[in-house]
C-alpha cells in the first residue's frame, strides 16, 4: 500500500509538471488584423483651377461657337467635377482632367478659325474704307492700322495666337475710327455742298425775280415816254 500511494504521489507530480510546462509553452492566439485605413485624397485643387483657366479662355475669345460640341462636353464634365468636389474627390478629379482635355481641344481647334474670321472682318471694312477714299482722306492713320494688321498676320503664322488676336483687335478698331471719321467728313461736305446748292437756286430764283420786275419797269417807262410824245 505504501508503494501504491507513492506511485500515485509520484504520477501526480509528473502529471502536474507536465501541465504546467504545457501552459508556459502554448502559444498565445495571435490579434487580428486591423482593416487597413483608406487612403486619403485631397480636393482636386489643381485640377479645378486648370479647367477654370482654360475656360475663361474661351470666354475671353468668344471661341466656344467655334467648337460647340466639345465646349458642351467640357462644360457638362466640369458640373460633374464641382458637384464631386470634396465628396467624392477622385471622381471630381477624373471629371476635370475630362473637362481640361475638352477645352484645351477647343483653343487648339477654335483659336486658327476666330483669328481667320477676324481676317476677313478687317477685309471688309477695309473695303469700306477704301470706298470712300479713306486711304486719301486720313493717309497717316489708314496706313497705321494698315501697318497693325500686317503685325498681326506675322503673329498668326508663327502660332502666337493670343498676340495676333491683340493685334487684329488693334488694327481693326483703328481702321473702323479711320473709316468712320472718313466717313463724317464726307457728310459735313455733302451737306456744305447742299447748302450751297440751296444757296445757289435761291440766288438764280431772286436774280429772276430782280430780271422781271427790270423788265417791268422797262416797259412802264415805255409806256410813260409815249403818253408824252401824245402829249
Amino acid at each position: 500500500m505504501k508503494m501504491l500511494s507513492r506511485y500515485l504521489s509520484i504520477l501526480v507530480a509528473v502529471l502536474t509538471i507536465a501541465l504546467f510546462a504545457a501552459c508556459e509553452t502554448a502559444p498565445e492566439p495571435e490579434p487580428e488584423p486591423e482593416p487597413e485605413p483608406e487612403p486619403v485624397v485631397e480636393d482636386p485643387v489643381e485640377e479645378r483651377e486648370q479647367a477654370q483657366q482654360l475656360l475663361a479662355t474661351i470666354e475671353e475669345f468668344e471661341l466656344a461657337e467655334y467648337e460647340q460640341e466639345l465646349f458642351d462636353s467640357g462644360r457638362a464634365h466640369m458640373d460633374e467635377a464641382d458637384a464631386e468636389f470634396g465628396v467624392d474627390n477622385e471622381a471630381s478629379r477624373q471629371a476635370y482632367l475630362a473637362a481640361i482635355s475638352d477645352f484645351q481641344a477647343v483653343i487648339d481647334g477654335a483659336f486658327p478659325q476666330r483669328l481667320d474670321a477676324m481676317v476677313s472682318q478687317f477685309g471688309e471694312i477695309r473695303s469700306q474704307a477704301d470706298e470712300i477714299r479713306a486711304d486719301v482722306f486720313l493717309a497717316g492713320d489708314y496706313q497705321e492700322a494698315v501697318a497693325l494688321f500686317e503685325d498681326a498676320e506675322t503673329l498668326h503664322g508663327d502660332g502666337e495666337y493670343r498676340e495676333a488676336h491683340a493685334g487684329y483687335t488693334d488694327a481693326t478698331e483703328r481702321l473702323v475710327d479711320v473709316r468712320d471719321r472718313t466717313q463724317e467728313r464726307r457728310d459735313e461736305a455733302e451737306a456744305a455742298l447742299q447748302e450751297l446748292d440751296a444757296a445757289i437756286e435761291e440766288y438764280e430764283g431772286l436774280s429772276e425775280e430782280l430780271e422781271e420786275e427790270l423788265e417791268e419797269d422797262d416797259e412802264l417807262l415805255e409806256e410813260e415816254e409815249l403818253l408824252e410824245e401824245f402829249e
